[in-house]
């Protein structure tokens, strides 16, 4: 399990602490609306409106988040 911070910021999900990992970003129904895998600490996801989301780290199990625009 990764030791990863999850927050949102102004419409972004941040993702602190995935270095190296792909970072998986789904809506609610399970559909991948986003994949990332950077070298640098913060991974910033845009996502498309307000909601709840999916963010899954490698082979950690999925957080939820839920975000405001």
């Amino acid at each position: 399990m990764f030791n990863a911070n999850i927050n949102q910021r102004i419409g972004m999900i941040v993702v602190e602490g995935a270095e190296g990992n792909p970072v998986y970003l789904y809506d609610v129904v399970g559909r991948l609306l986003a994949t990332r895998r950077e070298t640098v600490q913060e991974v910033l996801l845009d996502v498309p409106a307000s909601g709840a989301y999916l963010v899954k780290i490698g082979d950690a199990p999925a957080r939820r988040i839920v975000v405001r625009r």
